[in-house]
């Protein structure tokens, strides 16, 4: 059974979009939030892996959570 639930928060350290959290038995996607920055950097800093991605790979942690916030304004 999908069980999908809607978070909010106004904290920028722990910034989460409108974003539903999809969940399973087996699997968990929910938010991306700036403590996400060093597995999302981990990654996508490797040109190999974003080859298939609408992005180019990411120089440091810092254009990461640059990303995560343009993102979040949107």
């Amino acid at each position: 059974m999908l069980k999908a639930e809607i978070i909010s928060t106004q904290s920028i350290d722990k910034l989460i979009v409108n974003t539903p959290i999809l969940e399973t038995a087996r699997l968990r996607l929910n938010e991306t939030r700036l403590d996400d920055s060093e597995e999302i950097f981990a990654l996508f800093s490797t040109p190999k892996v974003t080859q298939f991605y609408d992005l180019g790979a990411f120089e440091s942690i810092e254009k990461v959570r640059d990303f995560i916030g343009e993102e979040a304004r949107k």
